[in-house]
């Protein structure tokens, strides 16, 4: 995702009905402290080439009047600690619904679904930071998670929350105040730096 050429051979080549994007990279820190070279990778990964890949492929797939379909995930509420991977993955998803509208106006012939994750067992982030904040056994499993995609991609659902846990945070930000919510999470997320 760092390399435009690449990425623009991918989309060239690419002969897909289906898209699935869950790149992403993270650091868990005090957000003073992400030197600006690895916060500007971070935008580029999980910012940047998705826009360019949504883009690209809008692009092509118009041009061929078929039907295709990009999925991307990405991460709901501003996490303290990771502040930069929050904002990331925010600004994409008021991106991906804006376009997602924009599509479904335009009668394209592409579809662009997001689906919101909550933390999966992956390696984004080293084992001793996921011990600490409680283990995997707080994490959703891929083969769960890659059930429940099919699940929604097959019922043709554009936007869903997926895992308990994200289920409930949704729920309480529509009963408390972001302010509160993010409070929570940095009390949770704190013990991550302590590792």
């Amino acid at each position: 995702m760092l390399d435009q050429m690449a990425l623009e051979a991918f989309v060239e080549n690419l002969d897909a009905d289906l898209l699935v994007n869950c790149a992403g990279v993270a650091y868990f820190s005090k957000g003073n402290h992400l030197a600006t070279a690895k916060e500007q990778d971070l935008w580029q990964i999980n910012y940047h080439a998705p826009v360019h890949l949504i883009k690209k492929l809008v692009q092509k797939e118009i041009r061929r009047s078929s039907w295709s379909s990009c999925r991307l995930w990405s991460l709901f509420y501003p996490h303290p600690y990771l502040a930069t991977y929050s904002s990331s993955k925010v600004a994409l998803q008021t991106y991906t619904l804006a376009i997602q509208e924009e599509l479904s106006q335009s009668d394209s012939p592409v579809q662009l679904c997001l689906y919101i994750l909550g933390p999966v067992q992956t390696a984004i982030f080293p084992p001793e930071l996921v011990e600490a904040l409680g283990g995997s056994r707080l994490q959703m499993k891929p083969e769960k998670v890659a059930q429940q995609l099919i699940r929604f991609i097959e019922r043709d659902t554009s936007y869903a929350v997926i895992g308990l846990r994200y289920r409930l945070l949704v729920s309480l930000g529509r009963l408390l105040p972001q302010r509160w919510i993010i409070r929570l999470l940095a009390r949770y997320l704190r013990k991550g730096l302590n590792r």
